[in-house]
């Protein structure tokens, strides 16, 4: 099986254009911001599979992408590994069996889980061939292109089928109608599952909420105990949120929200690392120093001497 990465999503074969550019069916970013944040645009007339049959399919595995952004939809499935993945500012983490929808208006970036390979099939559509598709589908077409985030976690037996196809994808001929056929089937599998179970897991108002709190300043001493106390369910239900939602234990989430705050206070002040530990609710600058080095590779005195450079 080949393997791409974000920006190799490419075919061998030269196919014909096809009449007419991509319809324009939903906002790309802000100019500005793409330029403020450093993300650069995958075009889809880069990939002639894509421009000539407006859909597509790849593997990709890698230990990080570059930020980025599309002028198409796309779909992504992890099959192995986890990964930290920034969309639009947010970092969330991701685990096997996540599905995911990108829409051309998201910016968004994958860094693999303690530089771990991650593995995941992406699924591609053009615009107005997803306006088609989700007509057929009897799905709202602005429901994927502005609606509320749809991500979901399948079962093996659901991520199984999308490996099935994919296996049949690679005994297809590279520009044949049969490839075609199977990933427009794969990605109308993929908006059944996502659309049919929007929302789950994220019906209950409180839990974004929390997720602002807990990444808040004021917040950055809390324990997972604490967090508890927080919201209004059990620690049972909890742990489920945030499992299905971020990927996550409670403990480990704070621990994300620690570091990237420690990461800013080592770049932009000359607090004491003794001090920043303090500041995050570390009594053991030992223990400090650790889950940071394990976590960025460098212990952070490093990481400051060479973000100061």
């Amino acid at each position: 099986m080949k393997e791409f990465s974000v920006d190799d999503d490419f075919t061998n074969e030269q196919v014909s254009e096809c009449t007419g550019s991509a319809p324009r069916a939903t906002a790309e970013p802000d100019a500005f911001f793409a330029l403020e944040t450093g993300a650069h645009m995958v075009d889809y007339r880069a990939n002639a599979f894509l421009r000539a049959e407006q859909v597509s399919f790849h593997w990709w595995s890698d230990r990080s992408t570059t930020l980025h952004y599309h002028n198409y939809f796309e779909i992504f499935l992890i099959t192995r590994g986890k990964a930290a993945h920034l969309l639009n500012g947010t970092e969330t983490g991701l685990r096997r069996n996540t599905l995911h929808l990108i829409r051309p208006q998201d910016t968004h970036q994958f860094v693999s889980a303690r530089g771990e390979l991650c593995t995941h099939m992406n699924l591609l559509i053009l615009p107005e061939r997803l306006r088609l598709l989700s007509g057929a589908l009897n799905i709202p077409f602005c429901e994927l292109a502005e609606g509320a985030l749809l991500k979901t976690l399948l079962s093996d037996a659901e991520t199984a089928f999308f490996l099935d196809r994919a296996e049949q994808i690679s005994l297809c001929g590279a520009g044949s109608a049969e490839k075609t056929r199977v990933i427009l089937e794969m990605i109308a599998e993929a908006l059944s599952l996502l659309y049919r179970r929007r929302g789950a897991g994220e019906d209950a108002e409180w839990f974004p909420a929390l997720l602002n709190k807990l990444r808040s300043p004021e917040y950055l001493t809390v324990r997972a105990s604490d967090v508890y106390a927080l919201c209004p369910c059990s620690a049972p239900v909890l742990i489920r949120h945030f499992r299905e939602n971020e990927g996550c234990t409670v403990v480990e989430y704070l621990t994300r929200v620690k570091m990237d705050y420690a990461q800013n206070f080592l770049r932009s002040t000359n607090f004491p690392v003794r001090e920043i530990a303090q500041r995050l609710g570390y009594d053991s600058i030992s223990h400090f120093c650790r889950v940071f080095k394990e976590r960025f590779g460098q212990t952070p005195k490093e990481y400051r001497a060479s973000a100061q450079k």
